[in-house]
């Protein structure tokens, strides 16, 4: 078992356990948002892992890390990625079209309309 000095950002178990902690998660989320955004963010709901099925039982679901919806409709997904092998990096643009594509989907099928300036984004890193 590590040691809380042995966890970093990129640690699952830290990131969903700060992000779902009932006092300080949306803290926490809000602070990784405005250090990798560098601006200010409103107020979030925050869900950690948020699940999507796939279509059909021959299709593809994902799991979201931290889901998070800033109270102006923006919609955020935080992926610490651990993963630094060549096939996992050159596999992640098509990896996040995927996710957007479900994220997307979703939102259509609750009948959200969507604003030009609505939008939501993935963020995958690794330190």
């Amino acid at each position: 078992m590590k040691t809380l000095e042995e966890l970093n950002l990129v640690d699952d178990f830290l990131v969903n356990s700060l992000t779902s902690h009932k006092i300080y998660g949306e803290q926490s989320a809000r602070y990784i948002l405005e250090c990798i955004l560098r601006r200010q963010i409103g107020k979030l709901t925050v869900v950690p892992q948020r699940f999507f099925c796939g279509e059909n039982t021959e299709t593809h679901g994902i799991r979201l890390d931290v889901y998070l919806d800033e109270e102006n409709g923006e919609i955020f997904d935080i992926e610490p990625d651990q993963n630094d092998g060549k096939e996992e990096i050159v596999s992640l643009p098509r990896r996040v079209r995927f996710y957007h594509a479900k994220i997307d989907a979703e939102s259509d099928s609750r009948g959200y309309l969507w604003e030009p300036s609505e939008c939501h984004r993935n963020f995958y890193y690794n330190l």
